[in-house]
């Protein structure tokens, strides 16, 4: 089983720092090396299980969404220093699942990640101003229902649908209820391809085949809200972890259980302790780096198929 290391540089030891309403403030004084913790061999039935109860396809594709434009994290609701902490080990963490980063500084943030007391109220104040923060939605009633603090970490996913031949579309019903419904004729370099309708009146160009049609789901912001009232009893290091996994990853379910060693299951009451782990396992890095491989083009199925077997393959390692 090959070892995942993922370099921090700060000054906040991980498993000793603890949220509280008075956070203690790190100094960047040090270089902390973070390893992925171990875990034991994951027969592949429960990865499988993993994968199809954890990963949430988008609406509008029924694809697995991950990042394609650099990611940008931007944190609130903490002192700059401490900020810049969580900033960086969502970069680390990104960058050991090789996903895209954004090198420039400053950049426009596409991930923002909210520590606050009153969570429902920022989350009322979000979705009546930037409802698309919220995810797809078909109405403002809708855009109210999602937006609402159920757990104690939670995120929501605005995504975007790019075609076989590149162009992009964001996942929002607005937008293709405006577009003009349809004469498209694509073609592509290789001389084939067909128009696919997705729901509303978007259309897509597709490669025509079944298992891969070319059209993919991106990410284009994530927003992660933490309520700092039920924080108390996690290591801050935990924190981020579980903070990093969600930014990079769309879950169906915060409170779902995975039947391995996982920082997903930091936050679910009802999983056995063996379950849960203070930092990102080697489990998570795998898991990680496989979704950030697969086939973006892919069905849904194949997509899955994709993940589960890169991961096995990771872990053999």
């Amino acid at each position: 089983m090959r070892k995942t290391g993922l370099v921090l540089v700060c000054g906040l030891l991980w498993g000793a720092a603890m949220l509280s309403p008075a956070l203690p403030q790190p100094e960047a004084t040090e270089t902390v090396t973070v390893t992925g913790q171990k875990i034991g061999p994951v027969p592949r039935a429960v990865i499988d299980t993993m994968i199809t109860t954890r990963m949430a396809p988008t609406k509008m594709a029924d694809k697995i969404a991950r990042w394609k434009n650099p990611i940008c994290p931007e944190t609130i609701g903490m002192k700059p220093e401490v900020a810049a902490v969580v900033n960086i080990r969502i970069r680390e963490v990104a960058a050991a699942a090789r996903a895209p980063v954004e090198t420039r500084a400053p950049c426009t943030p596409n991930v923002t990640i909210v520590f606050t007391k009153t969570p429902q109220d920022y989350l009322d104040d979000i979705a009546a101003r930037h409802p698309n923060m919220i995810g797809y939605h078909e109405s403002m009633s809708q855009v109210r229902s999602m937006a609402v603090m159920r757990h104690p970490i939670q995120a929501w996913y605005a995504t975007q649908t790019t075609d076989y031949l590149g162009h992009t579309f964001p996942d929002d019903k607005d937008f293709c209820d405006k577009q003009a419904p349809a004469a498209m004729t694509f073609g592509s370099p290789q001389g084939h391809g067909m128009v696919f309708d997705m729901p509303q009146t978007c259309t897509y160009a597709t490669s025509g085949l079944t298992q891969d049609d070319g059209v993919s789901s991106d990410f284009s912001s994530v927003l992660v809200v933490v309520d700092t009232n039920r924080m108390d009893s996690q290591p801050f290091g935990a924190i981020v972890d579980y903070v990093a996994m969600v930014v990079l990853s769309q879950t169906k379910r915060f409170d779902n259980c995975d039947e391995l060693p996982t920082i997903a299951n930091l936050m679910s009451e009802n999983c056995d302790a063996r379950w849960k782990t203070s930092a990102l396992t080697e489990g998570d890095i795998a898991y990680l780096r496989a979704l950030y491989k697969m086939q973006p083009g892919g069905n849904l199925r194949v997509q899955r198929a994709d993940i589960a077997r890169e991961m096995a393959r990771e872990l053999d390692q």
